[in-house]
């Protein structure tokens, strides 16, 4: 688990917590159990690699370090988008979820059997996938990427620790 405090309004980190599993006071065994089944399988210098592997990953600090799929809190994001270009309306735009959407052939699920007919603010509250695909597909590629690079999605924190990831 990952907790990251942030000043909005200057992007300051005021704080930062990441859930470790493994144990301060015995940092040099392995904890994770994954890892640990996969050690047993390993013997000379395979496994000295796959633990030195093992022991970085868990003594990482995954909240600047990892990649993640940022999922339902892009949301915010594109109703941003949605509602400065005017594809969204948060008083009249209307979206029907049947608990999924096709977008080029593929078939996206949303977490809900379907949530049925909504307006904006729902799909906000209920996270519905269809409703905010239905707005990123309004918007477009090009003006969709141009408000993500305007967010700052291309470009790195610029926090100051040690192995930020690329964007």
């Amino acid at each position: 688990a990952i907790s990251i405090v942030m000043d909005v309004h200057t992007g300051a980190i005021l704080a930062m917590a990441v859930k470790g599993d493994f144990d301060l006071n015995d940092p040099w065994t392995v904890k994770d159990p994954n890892a640990v089944a996969a050690l047993k399988l390993l013997s000379g210098d395979e496994k000295d690699e796959a633990v030195t592997k093992a022991l970085q990953t868990q003594w990482s600090n995954k909240a600047v370090s990892e990649f993640y799929e940022p999922g339902s809190v892009f949301k915010v994001f594109t109703s941003c988008m949605a509602i400065e270009e005017g594809v969204g309306n948060i008083n009249t735009s209307s979206f029907y979820c049947p608990g999924y959407i096709e977008v080029m052939g593929q078939q996206i699920t949303c977490w809900h059997a379907g949530h049925g007919m909504q307006h904006f603010p729902d799909i906000i509250s209920n996270s519905c996938n269809p409703g905010f695909i239905t707005l990123g597909v309004g918007l477009g590629g090009e003006r969709y990427f141009k408000y993500f690079t305007g967010f700052g999605f291309t470009e790195p924190t610029g926090i100051d620790m040690l192995s930020e990831g690329r964007p």
